[in-house]
């Protein structure tokens, strides 16, 4: 492949990603996608050379894409290769703590969204997945036709977050405090008039106020202030 390395079977003795980073692990995260809201993305990278990946194309479909397959090193040790069924290919760079997408040419990724083709290592059950609002302040989700998105939170490993009440979207950044600590923060939302029932409101209200948040499974998050009544209640697409 041009661009790249000769593939070796040896290993390259000098300090590398291979031999010096703990890269076997299981990595997350949201890649972009040029007709969808993102690729819900998990790799997990084994020592024998093998990987496990499911994707999920948010807004397209909820159906999660399961692949298994091999990888292999590049020569300098950084760099790896896995293979698919299709024989197509994806290529990474590997960082700490983190997986870096390449190009197919095995070159970075360069341009304004260049650090959303990162994926983290998995650190806490709530980040890197799109959760589905199903009530919001007491009030059941009901998604009517006129909505643009359904009501939903994106919450990346990166402290930054995303999602929409049906009519407007919004973003900002987040904070992890503890064992279940979160707050919201920096919160902007687009400025658009819809003539039809919505949650812009009172998603925002949730988050503002929200101070915990707590897994009643690896698909339900509930979000919480004290002892009170649940915020916001959402349950992931996948997990």
């Amino acid at each position: 492949m041009e661009g790249m390395q000769e593939e070796t079977g040896v290993i390259n003795p000098m300090h590398n990603s291979q031999n010096s980073l703990d890269w076997a692990d299981t990595y997350s995260g949201i890649l972009p996608c040029a007709d969808c809201m993102g690729i819900q993305t998990v790799i997990t990278l084994n020592k024998n050379n093998t990987y496990e990946s499911s994707l999920v194309y948010l807004g397209k479909s909820e159906r999660k894409i399961e692949e298994t397959g091999s990888f292999s090193w590049e020569k300098d040790g950084s760099i790896l290769v896995l293979s698919k069924e299709n024989e197509s290919m994806n290529i990474y760079k590997v960082e700490e703590n983190q997986l870096r997408m390449l190009d197919q040419e095995g070159q970075k990724i360069e341009g304004v969204l260049a650090e959303n083709y990162l994926l983290h290592k998995v650190a806490s059950p709530i980040v890197n997945k799109y959760w589905k609002a199903v009530e919001i302040m007491g009030r059941t989700v009901e998604v009517n036709e006129n909505m643009n998105r359904a009501p939903h939170l994106i919450i990346r490993s990166n402290g930054e977050f995303s999602g929409g009440g049906g009519c407007n979207s919004f973003f900002g950044k987040f904070k992890l405090e503890g064992k279940n600590g979160i707050t919201f923060s920096d919160l902007a939302i687009t400025e658009m008039v819809c003539s039809f029932e919505h949650f812009d409101q009172e998603l925002v209200e949730a988050l503002n106020n929200s101070r915990q948040f707590i897994m009643e499974d690896e698909e339900h998050m509930q979000l919480i202030v004290g002892k009170r009544a649940a915020l916001a209640k959402f349950k992931a697409i996948y997990f």
